[in-house]
């Protein structure tokens, strides 16, 4: 296994695997929409992914996005997307993800990770707390679609 910080060279492999994470919530396929994306936050520089690596193919990403908090005057971390390919789960890819994405964040000078999932999605909200994240009591999060 080799954890790495992705590269515009991987673009095809990941928006495959962005486009699949896509699905796993419900969203439409569409490889074009999701490598378009890609693209973006690579030429942008909007965005760090890392991606795992197997036998010479990627079996993960994460995909992490700088924030500010105003309340605590620093700066954070998201982790805002995080997969592994079906018959991968459950072998310790998602939480090298995760340690590698912590690192690289550390490593970066954030001081905070969040990370968030869907209340159904039980294996998630089990792991995460089994590697230090510790679900918000504080704050409700709200959310509005801006184009209806």
């Amino acid at each position: 296994m080799n954890v790495r910080l992705a590269t515009i060279t991987d673009l095809n492999e990941i928006s495959s695997l962005f486009d699949t994470y896509r699905v796993f919530y419900r969203q439409l396929s569409n490889i074009d929409q999701s490598t378009a994306f890609v693209r973006e936050r690579f030429l942008n520089q909007q965005s760090w992914i890392l991606v795992v690596e197997q036998e010479g193919r990627l079996v993960g990403f994460s995909q992490l996005y700088p924030m500010f908090s105003s309340v605590s005057v620093h700066r954070l971390m998201v982790l805002n997307d995080l997969f592994v390919v079906t018959e991968k789960r459950g072998t310790g890819l998602g939480r090298a993800l995760i340690s590698a994405s912590q690192r690289l964040a550390k490593e970066m000078g954030f001081e905070t990770m969040t990370i968030a999932t869907e209340k159904g999605n039980a294996k998630a909200r089990q792991l995460y707390p089994e590697i230090g994240f510790k679900e918000d009591s504080n704050f409700i999060h709200y959310t509005m679609t801006l184009n209806d």
